[in-house]
């Protein structure tokens, strides 16, 4: 389902994909693309590269620290994560999904980024949905990979609430839950201005998510 989209004229031969409130189609693969150029020079720039996977001792670091946060307590580290999902592939064989992306711009895999990656864009309810198969009163981790430019990341549970500021480290935003149900929905955003629209807030690489227990 598309709700809106934005053509504009091509600058050049350089294009990047614009989708506004972007839902997935549940019969392909990756967000329907629409190949169009933005009539300003910044949101034409190379997304940074995006962050290496975090080391054996940074996990256990920031995954203790993140459950200590959110007053969730376990006894060892838990396994590499088993679940992914990123911009070229938004669903993960184990179910989740990328489920809404917008307002964004998204490219493809290249040099530095290759799982692809969103641009995020300045108000008008930007931020990526995420659908996470859980299993009732279970631990997760949520790891996302993202580059804020001076803004917030913030993670909203299903329904609007609860709302959660996430410190962001070497490029990884951290979240842990105890999950209510056998599917949890997570809203990752990077809030910014509604009166400054399509001025880039940041880049999404993607999320790993580990069952902690």
């Amino acid at each position: 389902m598309i709700q809106r989209k934005i053509v504009y004229p091509v600058l050049g031969a350089i294009a990047v994909i614009l989708v506004v409130g972007t839902a997935l189609d549940t019969q392909s693969q990756q967000l329907p693309l629409y190949k169009v150029a933005p009539s300003e020079q910044r949101v034409l720039q190379t997304p940074p590269p995006a962050p290496t996977a975090l080391s054996p001792m940074q996990r256990i670091e920031r995954y203790q620290e993140v459950l200590k946060e959110a007053n969730l307590q376990i006894t060892y580290v838990p396994p590499i994560s088993h679940m992914k999902v990123t911009p070229m592939a938004p669903r993960d064989s184990s179910g989740a999904e990328i489920t809404y992306a917008g307002v964004m711009s998204f490219q493809g895999a290249k040099s530095g980024t290759p799982d692809g990656s969103y641009g995020f864009l300045r108000g008008l309810g930007t931020g990526v949905t995420v659908r996470i198969p859980t299993e009732v009163n279970k631990l997760y981790i949520l790891d996302c990979q993202l580059h804020p430019y001076n803004s917030k990341v913030m993670v909203v549970g299903a329904g609007g609430g609860p709302v959660s500021t996430l410190a962001v480290e070497n490029d990884h935003a951290l979240y842990a839950f105890q999950a209510s149900a056998e599917s949890t929905e997570l809203l990752v955003t990077l809030p910014g201005n509604p009166e400054s629209s399509w001025d880039f807030v940041g880049y999404f690489y993607g999320c790993e998510i580990t069952k902690a227990n």
